[in-house]
């Protein structure tokens, strides 16, 4: 098992590499910010802290990048904290990579749904009927593939990660157990 101060300082990295995603240049949506929150819960089991993570990655990031309408921006935010709670449903599923692949799905899916559906409900961008938000949908379909794509990727490529640092890690202290 990490030790408290190990799962802070894994906790501290993510959180790096989630700001650092929003800054580098990307395809629009295709950041760290949604793997980051599935391994901050359930790799590392913070579970207060699951819904702080994306908050302060983007908190801090929109300090620098600058802040929207203030209705989607809340919608984003909550849609992104939404994502910890998939993850702490995720903790317990911790060793089945196909389940965290689905959560990965999941967590786009919903962030898509409900940050278009907001730019439709409270921006000027498209009409209020039916095909207002229809249209909202089909102009999110590029951001959506970019995210899917890339939680997808990211949390593939982080659970890994965390596979291999863990065997490396609890092989050296000579704790290395399957169940953990």
């Amino acid at each position: 098992m990490w030790s408290k101060k190990e799962k802070l300082a894994l906790f501290a990295i993510l959180l790096a590499l989630a700001v650092f995603s929003r800054f580098i240049p990307h395809l629009w949506n295709a950041t760290f910010v949604n793997a980051g929150t599935l391994l901050v819960a359930s790799r590392l089991g913070f579970k207060k802290l699951v819904i702080v993570f994306p908050l302060l990655a983007l908190f801090v990031s929109d300090l620098f990048l600058g802040f929207y309408n203030l209705a989607v921006l809340l919608v984003v935010y909550a849609s992104f904290a939404f994502v910890g709670l998939i993850g702490i449903w995720l903790h317990s599923r911790r060793n089945s990579l196909s389940i965290a692949i689905l959560a990965a799905f999941f967590a786009s899916t919903f962030f898509f749904i409900s940050t278009n559906a907001a730019v439709w409900a409270f921006t000027d961008l498209y009409n209020s009927s039916l095909n207002g938000l229809l249209d909202s949908l089909l102009a999110g379909l590029p951001f959506y593939r970019n995210m899917l794509v890339f939680d997808i990727l990211y949390t593939l490529s982080g659970f890994l990660a965390f596979d291999l640092l863990e065997k490396r890690v609890f092989k050296k202290r000579g704790a290395w157990n399957l169940s953990h």
